[in-house]
């Protein structure tokens, strides 16, 4: 860190504590389970970056499926935090590789309304065709509403 950094940081000590501890306390408190456990991750990522969750471990299409399929919605819907949220997770799962970065190809279509699953899960293996297929299965559900 540069000496002007140093100085930077060292008058505003008082404030970035206030943050912090601020942070610590008030910014979990008014979240559900999966939510706390979700913006927990992320403070720790921030500080130690091997605390985050591994990218190549299995996934759970029941769990990711809905997920997904509601940003998918949300986006399509013109929602651009949703569009944002999932053009995140688009990029990271691409990082993946594998199953999971062909799906970070098919988010695009998938937003554009794309329904077929024979295209949307081409050169997938079984787990990737079971969690778009799952996806598609929420998508509907929510487009019938």
């Amino acid at each position: 860190m540069t000496e002007t950094n140093e100085q930077i940081l060292q008058s505003h000590a008082g404030l970035i504590h206030r943050v912090v501890m601020h942070c610590n306390e008030s910014l979990l408190l008014g979240l559900d389970d999966e939510d706390r456990s979700i913006a927990e991750s992320i403070l720790r990522g921030i500080q130690d970056p091997s605390t985050l969750p591994d990218l190549a471990a299995d996934f759970d299409s029941g769990m990711a499926a809905p997920g997904i399929a509601s940003l998918v919605h949300a986006s399509r819907n013109g929602n651009a935090h949703a569009l944002q949220i999932i053009a995140g997770m688009a990029k990271q799962m691409l990082q993946a590789g594998g199953d999971m970065g062909i799906l970070a190809g098919r988010i695009r279509p998938l937003v554009e309304g794309e329904r077929d699953a024979d295209k949307l899960t081409e050169d997938m293996g079984e787990k990737g065709q079971k969690l778009m297929v799952d996806i598609l299965e929420e998508l509907l559900k929510l487009e019938a509403n």
